[in-house]
């Protein structure tokens, strides 16, 4: 059981075979605090976070040097 979204973000990045994360923006302030507690979580890991404006954009073939890494889709919910 998760306690908070803190450690619901840590165990994400803990389990192999995660690799996309997507992150509803919400506002400036929140998006924010999660991109600081991603990058950290993600730096104590060593992985290596991509941030993506398309889906499209991720690429699926492992690099030699880096052990993990982590794509991050923002999403923007927006009401025309």
């Amino acid at each position: 059981m998760h306690n908070n979204n803190i450690e619901l973000i840590n165990d994400f990045l803990s389990t192999d075979g995660n690799n996309t994360l997507l992150i509803n923006v919400v506002s400036d302030d929140i998006s924010s605090f999660y991109d600081l507690v991603i990058r950290e979580l993600a730096n104590k890991l060593n992985i290596k976070v991509t941030y993506n404006v398309n889906p499209y954009d991720i690429e699926s073939s492992n690099d030699l040097f880096i052990n993990r890494k982590i794509n991050i889709l923002n999403l923007n919910n927006t009401r025309h």
